[in-house]
């Protein structure tokens, strides 16, 4: 006995998906508006100018932005959060076209913030060795950005295959493993730019107590 394939976008079950992901990504998004402001708000106080590592974060603000409208998007329009098989088949392509537009503006969000990172450490620490650090960091991160983008529209062929699957194409064979292992580099390179300013902290000649402060003020990126 083989299962219908779900209508979308009538059925209530798509509905109710896209719901609670809009409620949660909507949340989240508001919470980095207000943690934007509230870096704005604090310049104002102190009198000091905006610098690279603001304007980088606003560009991040605004890519972040336009992900959460493709994520909505792609689950209202498309039925993202659904086996493929379990979609119409009218739709599926749909899903792709939201997930190859999503791709680059991850990628691109997601190193705008690692240079806005990277830069303030520029911008509070004068150590040599530190500082080649973060301009390698910073290196490393626009590679990443450049496979992301290579990643998403070179894993299948011709390249309209990756958003139109009715079209004569085929995909690497090792896609999922091509996906599984970007964001395994992204995970170690975000682990690698929180963790670099901590021995620079630890050597601070400093009250212990502030120490650990300043070292949990910078380890929030963990979270």
């Amino acid at each position: 006995m083989t299962s219908t394939p779900y209508k979308f976008p009538h059925q209530s079950r798509v509905a109710q998906g896209a719901l609670k992901e809009t409620v949660l990504c909507s949340v989240l998004q508001l919470l980095a508006f207000i943690a934007v402001w509230l870096r704005l708000w604090s310049r104002r106080i102190v009198g000091k100018r905006l610098e690279f590592n603001d304007y980088a974060i606003f560009v991040a603000l605004f890519l972040t932005t336009s992900l959460l409208a493709i994520a909505i998007t792609s689950t209202v329009w498309s039925g993202k959060g659904f086996h493929t098989h379990d979609i119409d088949p009218a739709y599926r392509n749909r899903v792709w076209v939201a997930f190859t537009a999503g791709q680059p503006v991850w990628g691109a969000g997601n190193t705008a913030i690692k240079f806005s990172i990277l830069h303030l450490y520029l911008v509070l620490f004068q150590d040599k060795m530190f500082r080649r650090a973060c301009y390698a960091s910073m290196v490393i991160s626009s590679c990443y950005f450049i496979s992301v983008v290579l990643e998403t529209f070179l894993v299948c062929k011709p390249v309209q295959y990756n958003w139109n699957k009715n079209i004569r194409g085929t995909c690497t064979k090792h896609a999922k493993e091509t996906y599984l292992t970007a964001g395994i580099l992204n995970l170690l390179i975000d682990i690698f730019i929180v963790a670099l300013p901590l021995p620079v902290l630890f050597r601070l000649r400093i009250p212990t107590w502030k120490k650990f402060g300043l070292i949990a003020v910078f380890s929030v990126g963990t979270v």
